[in-house]
């Protein structure tokens, strides 16, 4: 994996911080979450309930206010728009992942010293958030109306209903 920085340029590898992170056997890259409140709208905090204009709402369990997930409204459509407004690390073309995509970035081995039962996020490079930023994520894969959902730890899928669920998110661009 190689660190970049804000605007997409590559970082060396024993930088203290960066905002994403490219995958050099896939060529994919990842939004890193950030616990600094240096762009707010990419918290690692906050979980999303499904939206896509071309399908409606559909999600009928209780929102939170308008604005609540760091200024924006708190569904996946909503949080990728934001990203591709702040055209992370140089792209303007991010996306919600594939369960393929997201299980590429899944580290079965590895884990950190100080917290030996963290395993998943390719934890080394993802551990600025990574003991915040756990659990469940969307992805953009579903099976019989239901979306695949990937847990962080695990890397096992899951089936959520759009209507019911809310997961957490971890864009990548679309180059690659």
């Amino acid at each position: 994996l190689t660190k970049l920085d804000m605007l997409g340029n590559d970082l060396p590898e024993d930088a203290d911080s960066w905002r994403c992170l490219r995958d050099n056997v896939t060529g994919l890259v990842w939004e890193v979450k950030s616990n600094q409140n240096d762009v707010p709208k990419l918290q690692y905090s906050f979980e999303y309930h499904w939206y896509n204009a071309s399908e409606g709402d559909v999600f009928t369990g209780t929102k939170p206010p308008s604005g609540f997930c760091g200024g924006i409204d708190c569904n996946t459509e909503a949080y990728v728009a934001a990203v591709n407004g702040l055209n992370l690390c140089g792209t303007n073309t991010w996306h919600i992942p594939t369960v393929h995509e997201l299980h590429s970035i899944i580290d079965y081995g590895d884990s950190l010293d100080s917290e030996p039962y963290m395993k998943g996020l390719s934890i080394n490079f993802f551990k600025q958030w990574s003991k915040y930023f756990n659990g469940t994520f969307w992805s953009s894969s579903h099976f019989k109306e239901q979306h695949q959902l990937i847990n962080s730890f695990s890397g096992l899928v899951t089936l959520g209903d759009r209507s019911e669920k809310t997961a957490k998110l971890i864009p990548r661009d679309t180059h690659g």
